[in-house]
This record gives C-alpha cells, sequence and structure tokens, in this order.
C-alpha cells in the first residue's frame, strides 16, 4: 500500500474542516434562511465560492445600511461581479476539463488565467465596497478576511501564470509548505471569519 504524501495529509485535514465548515454553513442557512443573499449558501472551501460568499456578505450588509433600494452606482458593479465569478466558474470548469482531456495545454492555461484575473477585479470591487461601508459593524469584521483572501489570490494566481506544472505553487505537485501555508490555511482562516460574522 503506498504511503501518503504531505499532500495527502493535508488533504484528509482540508476534508475533516471540510466537512465542519459544511455543517456550520447548513446551519446557518438553516437558521437564517436559504432565500436571503446572506452568503451562507457559498460557504464552502474554494476560491470562487469564498468570493461569491464575500459578494452576498457585502450586499446584505450595505441593504441593511442603506435600505432594501440600493443606488444603481452601487447595484451595477454588485451584478458584475456575480457575472464576473460565475464566468469565473464557467472558464475553471472548461479549463480543467480541457486539461482532463489531453486537449493542448495552451487552451486549459488560457482559460485559467482568464478565470483568476475575473477573480482579482472582482476581489478589488469588493475590497472598495468593503472599505466603503467600513463603519457598518458586520463589514468592519468581514474586512479583517480580505488580506487572507488576498494570500489565497496569490497563490492562485502564482499557479496560473506559471510557466509549466512542476513549479512550486502547483497544488498537487508543488511545495505542501507553500500550498499549506498560502491555500489552505487561508481558506480556512476566510471561512472561520465569514462564519463567525
Amino acid at each position: 500500500m503506498p504511503r501518503l504524501t504531505a499532500h495527502g495529509y493535508i488533504a484528509i485535514v482540508e476534508l475533516i474542516i471540510c466537512t465542519i465548515a459544511l455543517v456550520t454553513s447548513t446551519v446557518s442557512c438553516l437558521r437564517y434562511g436559504f432565500k436571503r443573499q446572506a452568503g451562507w449558501i457559498y460557504l464552502n472551501i474554494a476560491l470562487t465560492p469564498l468570493h461569491l460568499s464575500l459578494l452576498e456578505f457585502i450586499t446584505t450588509s450595505a441593504r441593511l445600511a442603506l435600505g432594501n433600494n440600493l443606488p444603481n452606482i452601487l447595484t451595477k458593479p454588485l451584478h458584475f461581479c456575480r457575472l464576473a465569478l460565475l464566468s469565473a466558474i464557467v472558464l475553471g470548469i472548461v479549463g480543467g476539463v480541457e486539461l482532463s482531456q489531453n486537449n493542448p495545454p495552451q487552451t486549459a492555461s488560457t482559460l485559467r488565467r482568464v478565470s483568476i484575473v475575473l477573480i482579482i477585479v472582482v476581489f478589488a470591487i469588493l475590497t472598495l465596497f468593503a472599505l466603503y461601508f467600513l463603519g457598518f459593524a458586520q463589514l468592519r469584521r468581514i474586512t479583517v478576511a480580505l488580506p487572507f483572501l488576498l494570500v489565497r489570490i496569490m497563490y492562485s494566481l502564482l499557479n496560473a501564470f506559471a510557466s509549466s506544472t512542476a513549479n512550486n505553487f502547483n497544488s498537487l505537485t508543488g511545495s505542501w509548505i507553500i500550498y499549506l501555508a498560502m491555500d489552505v490555511i487561508m481558506e480556512f482562516v476566510v471561512v472561520t471569519v465569514l462564519s463567525a460574522t
């Protein structure tokens, strides 16, 4: 029987923590309602769902601060963020399928890069929103998660723009220490902050 690598042990810990996060998110959804755009339904471990969750928390906080009828200057960027994140998910999935079918790696690489660029643009917009609504108590807590989310984005960016799959930022074959520090721990901190909020 083959021995587990460091990546394998990290995956076991991730599975345990993801299960706990799933349970707490489900409890929050049941308690506060699936229909409300509070972000609970998106709160699982992955970069784009974390952004979707953050987007919905910010949207909810903006509505609580300004009332349900947000001005167009606020709603249009939020709608753009939602569409950009959905596009990033689709591009990421298509890129993964292309890679698994041994299609030209340039296509998969390009799709992954466009996906991460969309995520970076959304992160910048959400950061501006969070800073704009900083006076609102719930968003002060959410802004704590932003630096950790930024580190997680940088990990994906370095992976997507690396010249080969044998790079230190590859989540499967790269350095397990970098993966643990810049990916796994950062995601767990963001999920913890959003769950606590």
